[in-house]
């Protein structure tokens, strides 16, 4: 079985179904509107595709790619959408991939997993072969046959299949520092290393934690990691309020503010 793939490589060159050998354990399983991983280009980079067509034989007698992966188990696209993209591209300029992707739930264009459950329906056996222990299992983490069986047992409804987004969020962070006062006390820098001995003179003043970026606007990284390397500074990491250090330094003043000449006049213009 021959499954035609539009690649997501939106470029007049590519734009065109490419065929794709279907590997045996997913012959009677790929359908069009289904994603697929597939190798592409001369280094085999696997992209992501959208099969528009499953056929019984190619029309090449050239050796074909097999799909790397297949990522759906269930057609994402139907055929009214098909039909929509090829009218849409009559009219607008775009790739058909572009305007495919474009009707895909927003969850299947970013960054996700899917989750298997296993049903009280599920054969014991089975369940032991891919949970093992656990209640729950990534697709992701599963080989190709395996892949091809969860599928077939998502369809019975043996397996629950839930589509989970991962999370993006990147937390802002910045390194803080305490004074470890007994080590300081004990290190003697060389008198011809001045920064450092000015350095450990400021440091013997400071009980409290400090923000680490406070050190580097008076000293060198290279004076800092002295005393870093001889556990003087015990490093700490701290989440940043995003909200609150956008607001610091702001004007905090709740009285209002005059306006100016051209904004009472315009209030005039528009409010009497």
């Amino acid at each position: 079985m021959i499954a035609k793939v539009i690649v997501d490589v939106p470029l007049m060159q590519t734009d065109k179904p490419y065929s794709y050998q279907i590997p045996s354990e997913f012959e009677d399983m790929v359908e069009a509107g289904m994603r697929v991983h597939v190798p592409f280009g001369k280094g085999n980079r696997l992209i992501q595709g959208i099969v528009v067509d499953v056929v019984e034989e190619a029309d090449t007698s050239e050796e074909l790619k097999a799909i790397g992966e297949v990522l759906d188990y269930t057609p994402v696209l139907n055929q009214e959408q098909f039909w929509l993209a090829d009218q849409l591209r009559k009219s607008v300029f775009s790739y058909k991939i572009t305007i495919l992707k474009a009707m895909l739930p927003s969850l299947l264009n970013s960054s996700y997993d899917k989750i298997l459950y296993p049903q009280p329906s599920l054969d014991p056996t089975l369940k032991k072969k891919l949970f093992g222990e656990k209640n729950e299992v990534s697709f992701s983490s599963l080989d190709a046959a395996d892949q091809a069986q969860v599928m077939r047992l998502v369809r019975k409804g043996d397996l629950v299949l839930e589509y989970k987004a991962k999370d993006k969020k990147q937390i802002k962070t910045e390194k803080w520092y305490r004074v470890n006062q007994e080590r300081l006390k004990e290190l003697q820098p060389t008198a011809r290393a001045k920064k450092r001995l000015v350095l450990k003179e400021r440091l013997l003043l400071e009980q409290e934690e400090q923000p680490l970026a406070g050190l580097y606007q008076g000293f060198s990284r290279e004076v800092v990691a002295y005393f870093i390397d001889q556990d003087v500074l015990e490093i700490t990491e701290r989440e940043v309020n995003r909200a609150a250090s956008y607001y610091e330094g702001k004007r905090t003043d709740p009285s209002p503010s005059s306006l100016n000449p051209e904004q009472v006049k315009g209030c005039k213009n528009s409010c009497f």
